[in-house]
């Protein structure tokens, strides 16, 4: 909870305070330095930034206690980390939505309890916040790495999931 304000239960401190935790915990295991790093700077962070206060209440307490870890679902095959290129689905069903594809080379996909991910809705490239015990959420390959092995990067599958409406991060179209 490095970035996670205090009232939900963080340290509320900055970006050159993560610099220097992740700098310092790097230099006996880069592993774990990444994760802290991705779990900070690209899950808590832009829920703080971004998140309405109903997101902030139901997900920076458990990022910042490690109840949940995070994790960053953006890459594809065929697409890299280029948001425009994204193939993944996201179809309004009612007032929720439905994600349907894969993501490739998550880190920490398969220990996370949350993940923002990124997925192409009519409007345009729209963020969300999905919880890995939803129906349809599943981890796939597994990748088998030379080095930071115990930094786990993982392909994750979404079939069908379900996304409450109020899990849209930022605007529709307009994932931050």
């Amino acid at each position: 909870g490095i970035l996670v304000p205090e009232e939900f239960g963080g340290m509320d401190l900055g970006p050159v305070e993560l610099c220097l935790v992740v700098a310092e915990v790097s230099r006996a295991c880069a592993s774990t330095g990444v994760t802290l790093s991705v779990h900070n700077s690209l899950v808590a962070s832009p829920i703080v930034r971004h998140g309405t206060d109903e997101q902030k209440a139901a997900c920076l307490p458990k990022l910042a206690s490690g109840e949940w870890l995070g994790a960053y679902a953006l890459s594809e095959a065929d697409a890299g980390s280029d948001a425009a290129a994204l193939q993944c689905k996201a179809v309004r069903d009612g007032d929720d939505w439905r994600l349907q594809g894969a993501k490739l080379w998550i880190t920490s996909g398969n220990e996370a309890g949350l993940v923002i991910v990124f997925a192409r809705a009519p409007e345009g490239v729209t963020a969300f916040l999905v919880e890995t015990a939803s129906e349809g959420f599943s981890v796939g390959k597994v990748e088998e790495k030379l080095g930071i092995r115990s930094s786990s990067t993982v392909e994750i599958v979404l079939d069908d999931v379900k996304v409450p409406g109020n899990r849209v991060l930022g605007a529709v179209g307009k994932g931050p």
